[in-house]
Formats: structure tokens, sequence, C-alpha cells
């Protein structure tokens, strides 16, 4: 497995080549690039001192860091292309894609990445160059499909849509998952349960889940109560106060809840740290890697997680390179306390 320090070589090499910085040509300062790499100002650090020890770069006290190798002359590796569609919380060095770009470096692939909206895009045609395959994530929906199928270039998406066989896809259940840890939650006595996503969400995961938590509750003469879901859509980049204000600001306190993803869940545990006064409810939660998994696990004793039985960055990458595939479905198991749940 590469390295951070590798990984960062890789990035940084990867954007002196996409910006075409000729020999001679200087990079930004130290503290852009790491922004840009997605890392700590020592990684950075440690990086460019490797690159300078391989000819790639100089770097000159008091002016700056300059390319040294012609890049542009250089046979270059091939590029997956990362394309996050909608309000996902996933960014250019999110979780999901470290892990599939170490599953690229290994195919001799570098990963671009694009944050496009719900529709397509012409600034993908600017990411095309010798780009081998294209990753679809987030909010993926027909019009993408069609316009990504149209490229000719190899492609895949995490959906629970098969879209007529017109992409290679990759799929949870997010309806029998859903259910599944529901099913626990409800075992463990939990009866007022909530799930903070918009209750009139068109994401069709989303659809698939509030499916799953209206019946669930119907078949077990459950309450539904309004405040159990959002009353609008969620914007990744205010989870922190949406979990928070749903938490606290209620008539009828949480036995469990219910949670869609990995960021979510990770902000819900840093509130209910920084936030002790309020309740703890149990909690059920869709982690879509393992690491985020291993990461949190002293926080598990409350929690009901649904863990894929493979990485996804390993089948999305395997999917994309194997023509035969059409669509992998990915299974999971339930862990609480440590344990798989039968």
């Amino acid at each position: 497995m590469a390295s951070r320090t590798e990984i960062t070589q890789e990035r940084i090499i990867n954007y002196i080549a996409t910006q075409r910085i000729p020999v001679g040509g200087r990079l930004p300062p130290e503290k852009t690039v790491a922004a840009l790499c997605g890392v700590s100002m020592i990684t950075a650090r440690r990086a460019l001192a490797d690159l300078e020890a391989n000819n790639v770069i100089t770097r000159i006290h008091g002016r700056g860091t300059f390319v040294k190798l012609d890049l542009q002359a250089t046979p270059s590796l091939g590029k997956l292309l990362f394309i996050s569609i909608g309000k996902t919380s996933e960014g250019r060095h999110s979780k999901i894609f470290d892990a599939v770009e170490q599953k690229s470096l290994q195919r001799g692939c570098r990963l671009d990445f694009i944050k496009v909206g719900s529709s397509p895009e012409t600034s993908v045609m600017e990411k095309l160059d010798t780009c081998k395959g294209i990753i679809l994530y987030g909010w993926v929906n027909a019009e993408w499909v069609d316009y990504i199928a149209g490229l000719g270039i190899p492609a895949v998406a995490v959906s629970s849509d098969d879209f007529n066989g017109r992409i290679r896809v990759v799929s949870y259940d997010y309806g029998k998952i859903t259910r599944q840890i529901l099913d626990q939650l409800f075992a463990l006595g939990a009866k007022n349960i909530g799930m903070p996503i918009w209750s009139g969400s068109q994401y069709p995961q989303d659809k698939l889940r509030l499916t799953a938590y209206r019946n669930f509750m119907v078949s077990h003469d459950l309450i539904q109560r309004e405040e159990n879901l959002l009353s609008k859509q969620a914007d990744p980049v205010h989870y922190y106060q949406i979990i928070g204000d749903f938490l606290s600001k209620r008539q009828h306190p949480l036995d469990a809840i219910i949670l869609p993803g990995t960021d979510i869940y990770i902000n819900m545990l840093n509130f209910l740290l920084e936030n002790p006064h309020v309740k703890h409810p149990l909690i059920g939660v869709s982690l879509l890697n393992h690491a985020t998994y291993q990461l949190e696990h002293a926080m598990l004793s409350r929690t009901v997680c649904a863990i894929p039985e493979h990485e996804i960055s390993e089948i999305l990458v395997e999917t994309l390179f194997n023509s035969r595939a059409k669509t992998t479905r990915i299974s999971t198991h339930l862990l609480y306390k440590g344990k798989t749940v039968a």
C-alpha cells in the first residue's frame, strides 16, 4: 500500500502535468500545495523533498519551487476520473476518494476529481485527456449516465439503479440495509426512531431508505413524528449543525437514530462528545468502508453498524476494468458491540 507521502508525490506530479507547468515554471507555495493535495504541511514538505531528490523539482531558498523534469515529454500514467455529483460530502480527498486512489495507483492510473451539479457539465471534457475510466459517485441520475455512456470511455456508477445496463453499476441494497438496522434497533428496545433524511428527497438511495423506514414504523405500530425526519434537504457542509439541532431541538427525545452515511455519523459523534448533556441515542449507521469502522471503533458500544463485506474502492476499480461485469451488488453484515448480528 502506498504511503501518504507517496500519494502526495503522485498528486503533485499530476498537478504539474494537468496544469502544464513547463521546466523552470514555479509551483505554488508549500501551504497551497498542501491544500491542493489535502495533506498537512509536514507531508507536503516530505513529498516535495522526495521529488527534489528524484530531480523532478528543484527548490531555491528565498525564491520558491520550480519544475526540473519535463513531464510533458515523459510518458504519463493513465488516469481515472472520479465525478462527484450533486450535494454529497465526498470531496477531493474524502475517505472514499483516498481509498479509490490507492486502488487506481496499483493499476498504474492516477485519480483525478471533479465536483459537478445534477445535470451534465461540459467541464468534464477538460478532464478526459488520457482518461482510461470514469467513476460516478453521489447523486447519479439518468442524465449523467446517458452523457457518460456516450463518451465511449469505460465507466462505473455507484447507484441503486441499474440504468438498463447502459453503464456498469456497483450497488448496495439500501432498503434491505435500512430494514436490518431498524430490526436490530427495535430488538434493543428502541421505539422513537429518527432518520435525518429530508422527507421529500428525490435522491434514489434516500427514497429507498425512507420507504423502508415508513414501512417498518407502520408494521410495528410505531408513531411517525414529523420531527423524526428532516424538514429540508441536508447540506453536508452543515452536518454538524443539522445533527445537533435534530438531537436537541425536539419535543420527544430519540431512543435511536439511523444515519445514512459516514460523514453525518462522524459529525454526530463529535456533537455528542462536545455536548454530554444531550441524550445519547442508540445509533444505526451504514458505513461504506472498513477504515471508518476501525477509526470510530471506540464509539461503537451503542451503535449498530452495517459494514460492507468487501471494500467498495476495490470493487469499483475491479468492475471498471472488468468488461464482463454489469452490476455488482455489495452485501453487508451487521455489527453490534464488535460482534456480528445474525
